[in-house]
């Protein structure tokens, strides 16, 4: 067994560990100060790789790629502020999307398996200049007037994609005890929320300047080389908002990223109330927590359905509570992946990336074919949809929920499963005795 200080180190090498939850949770007070280093650099790093893929879904509104004046003519101002919306049809903007998930669905088992050839530091940090240089060259790709250069940045931004759950996994795996563990998981995966926050908070902001929105981009760009510089050396609805509620380019920005601000906390405190609470049995917990993010979600969302129009103070009131509430899944399926299973985190979230990626796929596919005229009643079914669809997969959430370790995590026993000759070990369930 190697020293407890090898060991940690050797995390950002591998994706699987072999710490154990013993030497995890006894680990001297410069390690423990070391996770937390970890913790905040990752959260950062993985913000950055989600908000250069927000970008566009706020950029949208102010993007028009019809002549490359915005670039070549830097001293026009009009130029620069040009905010029409109407520069890409519907179908590209559906193209434009789901490239993002095209991308990373193809991939995300690749990097998945090549983590553990390669480790992490090197695929983490590869996939953040991936990400940062062809967000720094979409500006470029809108100037040349075909879509194709868009996409084909779009689907590297989708590669770089790929490795936040894997990263989740292995670091809340290898850093986190299991007191802990909640509160890693819930951090870590509240990058989505701490993403649309910044990006949707400034991109408002430079898209009414005088640098336009190419400086979204840019500064973004900026920020990833930055972020994971800095991560190396220490490790070692937008348009529901502008159309409905009937908000300004400047205030949709602050609009949107108020609800996934909310979510952010929440998820910080769902993570760690999920940890100190003792009154419940761990199952227990995980239900509980994750009926809120999605029934209570699902209550505010019905609400928010029905809402008639011209009432925008409440209807954000609403999507901020119907939002906000999610940030509670970082105590429910999140926290019952990694308690399930342990060492193979980094795996078992890979795959939850798949489903990550396919619902990225499918969402504006799906908002495409039904949003119509982007009226109230197109709104209304999709919020309606998405309730009915939060409100299922809870109900069979909670029937089959675990908190205790899978019984494939004991290596030793399938080892001896494997060698006995038993074929199909893997499609049993927990084996007897060996």
């Amino acid at each position: 067994m190697v020293k407890l200080t090898e060991q940690n180190l050797a995390m950002v090498e591998t994706a699987g560990g072999e710490s154990t939850v013993a030497e995890t949770s006894n680990s001297p007070c410069p390690i423990r100060g070391i996770r937390y280093i970890i913790l905040i650099t990752t959260l950062i790093c993985l913000a950055s790789i989600m908000s250069n893929i927000v970008t566009f879904n706020f950029t949208v509104l102010c993007i028009r790629p019809q002549s490359g004046k915005e670039l070549t003519n830097g001293i026009n101002e009009t130029a620069f502020r040009n905010v029409s919306h109407e520069g890409y049809s519907k179908d590209d903007k559906t193209i434009i999307f789901s490239s993002v998930a095209i991308g990373a669905i193809v991939t995300v088992l690749f990097v998945t398996h090549a983590l553990q050839y390669f480790g992490l530091r090197v695929i983490f940090f590869a996939s953040g200049m991936l990400t940062a240089i062809a967000t720094m060259l979409v500006p470029l790709a809108v100037a040349q007037d075909n879509i194709i250069y868009f996409v084909i940045l779009r689907i590297c931004q989708g590669i770089s994609f790929t490795i936040c759950m894997p990263t989740t996994g292995a670091v809340t795996a290898n850093w986190a005890s299991l007191k802990q563990n909640g509160l890693f998981i819930s951090t870590l995966v509240s990058f989505g929320q701490l993403a649309a926050v910044f990006t949707m908070a400034t991109s408002g902001k430079l898209c009414m300047s005088r640098f336009g929105w190419p400086a979204v981009y840019y500064l973004h760009a900026g920020i990833s080389f930055i972020a994971f510089g800095i991560w190396l050396i220490h490790t070692f609805s937008p348009q529901y908002i502008r159309e409905i509620l009937g908000y300004s380019v400047e205030h949709t920005g602050f609009s949107a990223a108020l609800p996934v601000l909310v979510q952010f906390l929440f998820k910080i405190f769902a993570g760690y109330t999920s940890d100190k609470l003792r009154i419940l049995s761990e199952t227990a917990k995980l239900r509980l927590y994750n009926s809120i993010a999605l029934g209570v979600s699902a209550f505010f969302l019905i609400i928010l359905a029905f809402l008639p129009q011209g009432y925008p103070l409440t209807g954000v009131i609403l999507l901020i509570l119907a939002t906000s509430m999610y940030g509670f899944n970082g105590g429910g399926f999140n926290k019952c992946a990694t308690l399930v299973s342990r060492q193979y985190s980094a795996f078992v979230l890979g795959h939850i990336q798949i489903l990550w990626c396919i619902a990225m796929l499918l969402c504006p596919i799906l908002v495409n074919g039904m949003i119509g005229e982007g009226t109230i009643y197109d709104w209304r079914m999709i919020f309606l949809l998405h309730a009915f669809l939060s409100l299922i997969t809870n109900v069979y959430f909670c029937i089959v929920a675990a908190s205790d370790a899978a019984w494939w995590t004991d290596d030793e026993r399938v080892k001896s499963r494997m060698i006995s000759g038993d074929t199909f070990w893997w499609w049993r369930k927990e084996p007897e005795q060996v």
